[in-house]
């Protein structure tokens, strides 16, 4: 962390999405029962944004989604993470549009 005038500056909000997209990953693997090696790959080779604005430009759904769709835990996504109000300004519209009606497909 950088420090300013003495004081440490909070992390980046880029910085703090990308933990809790490794906290996902761990927290899939934990109280799931499943284990995102590709996700965890991506995000650790090109970040946290990064990775969740590749796999919300793909027409698809990933395969994540559909394992943890299938395990009841949809709130263990990256597209549930984006949603998060804190993170939405990271995100373009179309984006968190592709986000909500991956979720809202879901949960139909």
């Amino acid at each position: 962390m950088a420090r300013t005038n003495g004081a440490v500056d909070p992390p980046s909000l880029e910085a703090l999405f990308h933990r809790e997209m490794v906290r996902i990953c761990q927290r899939s693997r934990d109280e799931a029962g499943y284990h995102p090696g590709l996700l965890l790959r991506l995000v650790t080779e090109k970040g946290g944004l990064a990775t969740a604005q590749q796999l919300l430009r793909s027409p698809l759904v990933s395969d994540g989604f559909t394992a943890l769709w299938e395990r009841g835990r949809v709130d263990l996504t990256a597209e549930a993470l984006v949603l998060r109000p804190e993170f939405r300004v990271l995100f373009t519209e179309e984006e968190l549009a592709a986000a909500r009606s991956r979720l809202n497909a879901a949960s139909s």
